[in-house]
This record gives C-alpha cells, structure tokens and sequence, in this order.
C-alpha cells in the first residue's frame, strides 16, 4: 500500500495509521511489522520517523539468522536516510 510502484494506489496515510496499529499490538517487537511502518513511514515523507523504525527492526534482527533481512532493511534505510521512499520495483 505505501510502497506500491504505481502512485495512484500508493495511500501513505493510510499505511501509516495501519502499521501503527499492528506496531502497538505487537509491542514493537515483530521486525517484519516495523520494517513495513518504516516503509509507510518513509512514503508519507515521515524520514525521521522512518529511519527510527527501520533501526529498530534492525536492532531486532541482531544475531539472528535473518542476514538477508537485515541486509534489506539496510538498505531501505539508507534510502530513507536520503529522504527518499521505498518503491517496490515492477
């Protein structure tokens, strides 16, 4: 929904007060749901917020075997670091 290549249905707002919702019911303790309001985040031109995020579902993945995902996040992160968001490509 936020990051969805085609703009016209791209709803950042809406993303985010989702991704909120699940980041609370999950206690800010499921990488996958905080790696996504990162990303909402980042959409909705939130970069500050989105950066914070990204790194703690970073922080999450710490020694875990989850190295691809760490890896991802990354570099979503350095995307929102840039100020810019993550668009999945086509």
């Amino acid at each position: 929904m936020s990051a969805h290549n085609d703009a016209a249905v791209r709803e950042p707002a809406r993303a985010v007060t989702l991704g909120e919702q699940i980041v609370r019911t999950t206690r800010s303790q499921d990488y996958a749901a905080l790696d996504a309001l990162a990303a909402a985040y980042a959409s909705a031109s939130r970069f500050d917020d989105a950066v914070r995020t990204g790194e703690m579902a970073l922080r999450l993945l710490e020694n875990s075997p989850l190295m691809a995902t760490a890896a991802s996040i990354r570099e979503r992160l350095a995307l929102y670091r840039r100020r810019q968001p993550f668009i999945v490509p086509e």
